[in-house]
């Protein structure tokens, strides 16, 4: 795993090793850059060495005629197939056994369009002919791997990092407004946009070419109307995804150095490590955290699936004090503000896993894929209720359901009741928004904003609610937010997180099935299918269970325990510093959280925001 940045215009050669630097946790182990003869173009890389560990691999890499340069972060796993091709039919000599050097004599072979259809993996990477002057940048499918550019006048910078970008002393600090708005929506900021005016996310799935000052984006990947086969039995769709998820997993497991595997217990992670155990002739690491104060059932679950197993378990336990101590790190890691409060466990998970391996498989976009995440039960809920009662009648009886959340601090009953409501009188364009924003939508910020962002954009009609709802959560959710979490807390520690359920091949698989194989008909499970190939490694009674996040008692904390803390940034005088944000409705949803009531991700991303811009120094 590495680090990316590249520059074209007029350079400032005094701060491109300061571009560097700021990405040295992604690639502590080689640095190197490439310059053109004219010096107005300059591609810099960090490398975290995982296959290959010779110098041979090492980067920005440029073709044995010296017309090509690729600089590229992440892993090609299918490697092997695609050097084999290359050498059987196309003649190519290798010089190493990277995957680098095949994907770029891959790029030099057959283009920027036909590799990326066949190359599996994640990445980010820049290509360059400097016989057509032309660069091309992409991004893999799931946005799983970053990429950041500022274009302005004759300057043209990218990277893996905006922390990265804002070294070149290019970047005007403007804080994007509209962003701001859809970071309180969604506690993240959604592609194509970034915190900062000008700086943009390539998006997932896209590819770029810069060629005399022009730049072009296109989307090469999309996995919407895939659907290609259909199967009679679970079990039958089961058989096939199981001899999928082996080669996938098989092909991640690929590494010159130690690696291992997450473990919390849950249906996903505990599919992966069954598969890699199966695979593995030896036992695999595996890794879990628990927290002090909190319900660790999750670890005592991941303990007894290792010992089945026979997997090399480790486990740690992270008092609050650990916490507190990290909490202004965790936070500042982020090069965008992040309010999602699991990047806390991730981040700890991250650096323990760490202490023993340097890459670690992960089981995130299972819910995404599968149907995992409630608000997938009470999308199909809804859509047969709003079917049967109509939509006046919903309305009604919604607004007076909705009305009793005032007495949700007296019992969480309440609060599923109020959200009911909340559902049942929401038209159906309206309805994820709805189920994911925080804040009620409506962001403490005074100004208002300009553009739609993000998931507001997205809708698919032709889908079940529930499907449409995973659909947007693949295009936006997934890659905003969750592998943004993974890929900072995994990079802060020089870790590689890999994530095969994020496969195209599995992501395909997927789109083929009928959405009964994923939520089933008990709504309260979901993830149907990959529980029936999960039996074939585990004793049912070791994973069947309702799903249960890895959450920290955030709310509790801040009434207590960070209570202190939390009213050194929530009070009106710290307010005043930032007259963007709307001081009233700040103060009085802290009260609201002090009375009992279930508003703390309101708070915390306050809180983060104001931790985020101060770390940063703006």
């Amino acid at each position: 795993m590495c680090g990316i940045a590249g520059w074209i215009g007029k350079i400032d050669y005094n701060n491109t090793s300061n571009m560097l630097d700021v990405l040295s946790p992604r690639g502590p182990d080689a640095f190197g850059e490439w310059i053109s003869k004219n010096k107005s173009i300059w591609f810099g890389h960090r490398r975290l060495k995982v296959l290959d560990l010779s110098d041979d691999a090492n980067q920005p890499m440029i073709s044995q005629c010296g017309r090509y340069i690729l600089c590229y972060n992440g892993e090609i796993y299918n490697y092997k197939k695609i050097k084999n091709v290359l050498s059987m039919n196309h003649g190519v000599s290798f010089k190493g056994t990277s995957d680098t050097e095949v994907l770029l004599y891959a790029l030099i072979e057959w283009g920027v369009d036909i590799t990326l259809k066949k190359i599996k993996g994640m990445f980010s990477f820049s290509f360059y002919d400097t016989f057509e002057e032309k660069l091309s940048l992409a991004r893999d499918p799931f946005g799983i791997k970053p990429l950041y550019y500022y274009k302005i006048n004759k300057h043209f910078l990218f990277a893996s990092s905006i922390d990265s970008l804002r070294a070149s002393g290019q970047i005007k600090v403007n804080i994007n407004s509209d962003a701001l708005h859809y970071y309180f929506r969604y506690l993240c900021t959604p592609h194509p946009d970034t915190i900062f005016d000008n700086v943009k996310k390539l998006p997932p799935g896209s590819k770029m070419v810069y060629q005399k000052g022009v730049l072009k984006i296109s989307n090469y990947y999309n996995n919407k109307n895939i659907r290609k086969k259909q199967f009679d039995t679970i079990e039958k769709a089961a058989d096939e995804l199981d001899t999928i998820l082996r080669n996938v997993i098989e092909e991640h497991m690929a590494s010159d150095v130690s690696y291992g595997a997450f473990l919390s217990g849950g249906i996903d992670s505990s599919l992966i490590v069954s598969i890699m155990q199966s695979i593995s002739n030896k036992p695999i690491n595996t890794f879990s955290i628990g927290f002090q104060e909190v319900n660790n059932s999750e670890t005592g679950f991941a303990k007894e699936i290792a010992r089945f197993l026979g997997t090399n378990h480790h486990e740690k336990i992270i008092s609050p004090n650990d916490i507190r101590k990290n909490l202004d790190k965790i936070i500042s890691i982020h090069d965008e503000p992040f309010s999602d409060n699991s990047n806390i466990p991730t981040y700890f998970l991250c650096k323990f896993a760490k202490e023993n391996v340097t890459v670690a498989l992960s089981g995130d976009g299972g819910d995404e894929l599968f149907g995992g995440y409630p608000r997938y039960f009470w999308a199909s809920r809804i859509e047969s209720i709003q079917k049967t009662l109509g939509m006046p009648l919903c309305k009604i009886l919604g607004s007076s359901l909705n009305s009793i959340k005032v007495f949700s601090k007296y019992s969480r009953l309440f609060e599923r009741f109020s959200r009911l409501g909340r559902y049942l009188k929401t038209e159906r364009e309206f309805i994820y928004p709805e189920a994911i924003a925080c804040w009620d939508g409506k962001a403490p910020v005074l100004n208002s904003y300009r553009n739609i962002l993000g998931n507001d954009n997205l809708n698919f009609p032709e889908y079940s609610w529930a499907e449409e709802m995973m659909l947007v959560d693949q295009k936006h959710y997934l890659p905003d937010d969750i592998l943004t979490k993974v890929d900072r807390m995994s990079m802060a520690v020089s870790l590689e997180a890999r994530v095969p359920l994020l496969d195209t091949r599995i992501a395909e698989f997927s789109s083929n099935i009928k959405n009964e194989f994923k939520l089933g008909s008990n709504l309260n499970l979901g993830k149907l299918i990959l529980r029936e190939v999960l039996s074939r490694y585990l004793p049912k009674n070791l994973f069947e269970r309702p799903k249960s996040g890895f959450g920290l008692p955030i709310e509790k904390w801040l009434r207590n325990d960070l209570r202190d803390w939390a009213e050194s940034f929530i009070n009106p005088d710290r307010l005043k510093l930032y007259p963007i944000l709307d001081e009233k409705s700040i103060m009085k949803m802290w009260d609201s959280l002090l009375r009992g009531n279930d508003v703390y991700r309101e708070i915390w991303s306050v809180i983060t925001l104001i931790v985020w811009l101060e770390n940063k120094e703006f």
